[in-house]
């Protein structure tokens, strides 16, 4: 799957992604997250590995629990049932952003999930310095709620995403 965003301008851009796994995974299963910006090359962001040593307790809905061997991990952390954010910089600019999810699995006793993908920035225009004696002159308007945005994405956004945080201006 790929995402295309408009980020002209923008600046310190980064990536919110809220991911949940549950399986007995194998090595050969891959999964990565990787950007790019105005159709040149791939950058990987995020990669997931299979922890084979390891093994990760699921608690459901219903309080059943289940323990799996080799769980994946990202960042050092193992993943669960349970969606947890992660956040990633992304080094670059450009007018287009792509953002892609590359996975190859082979088993069908495993599951992962990514929802509440979003891209932050500071919009163009925007003066970050900030003191705590000063007064916000002027709040960027610059919010765009991409499930409503189908212009500027390649596939439908997932829910709640956002292109921009609120940038606040002082002087």
């Amino acid at each position: 799957a790929t995402w295309s965003f408009d980020v002209t301008g923008a600046s310190e851009l980064s990536l919110s992604i809220a991911i949940a796994a549950m399986g007995d995974f194998e090595a050969s299963d891959t999964f990565s997250i990787r950007y790019a910006f105005d159709g040149g090359a791939e950058t990987e962001l995020a990669a997931l590995a299979v922890d084979e040593a390891g093994s990760q307790t699921y608690t459901l809905a219903d309080g059943d629990q289940f323990t799996l061997d080799d769980p994946l991990t990202l960042a050092g952390e193992t993943l669960s049932n349970v969606f947890e954010t992660f956040e990633f910089d992304i080094a670059g600019t450009g007018a287009t952003l792509d953002v892609s999810l590359v996975s190859n699995t082979d088993g069908g006793s495993e599951a992962v999930a990514f929802r509440d993908i979003e891209i932050r920035g500071v919009a163009p225009g925007v003066d970050n310095a900030f003191d705590e004696a000063d007064t916000p002159v002027h709040e960027d308007a610059r919010i765009v709620d991409l499930t409503a945005r189908s212009d500027i994405l390649d596939a439908p956004a997932p829910s709640g995403a956002l292109f921009f945080e609120r940038v606040f201006q002082y002087q």
